[in-house]
């Protein structure tokens, strides 16, 4: 997992050879940019652009994906996510192949990170995470673009 300030985007951009079309995409964007999908380079890199409420702690599970890399970053508000070591293979939601996502029945984090307005993280598909959790019990709105990166 990477988390850091899009102002350092820069060191990332090596990683992978689409991580600089995902980053100038997520430079070129603003609280303005409407809610959808942009398809950036067919279904190697694609944005999802959306507005949604934070959850209570425990709402949303921990979630991981095999075929892409998600970088997410938080355009207006702010969120904790939370990100587990856990190998658990037992699941709450089983694996959908179109949808890129499963859920696992462990559902404990094993750290959290606080991701406020011009923040991002990388998680690679191994890694579980539970996006959009609310800060302090509060539920608030959060604008955030997730970019999905093929392996």
């Amino acid at each position: 997992m990477i988390f850091d300030s899009i102002e350092n985007y820069k060191l990332y951009t090596n990683v992978h050879p689409d991580f600089q079309a995902a980053f100038d995409f997520l430079l070129s964007a603003n609280q303005n940019i409407n809610d959808g999908k942009y398809i950036l380079d067919g279904e190697k890199l694609i944005a999802h652009v959306m507005t949604k409420d934070t959850k209570l702690d425990g709402a949303a599970g921990l979630e991981y994906h095999k075929k892409y890399i998600d970088i997410q970053y938080v355009l207006m508000g702010e969120e904790i996510c939370g990100l587990s070591t856990a190998k658990d293979t037992k699941h709450s939601v089983p694996y959908d192949q179109e949808k890129d996502i499963a859920f696992l029945s462990e559902d404990k984090d094993t750290i959290t990170i606080k991701v406020t307005e011009g923040y991002f993280y990388i998680v690679w598909p191994h890694e579980p995470h539970r996006p959009l959790c609310a800060i302090d019990k509060c539920i608030k709105e959060v604008k955030k673009i997730v970019i999905k990166v093929a392996v």
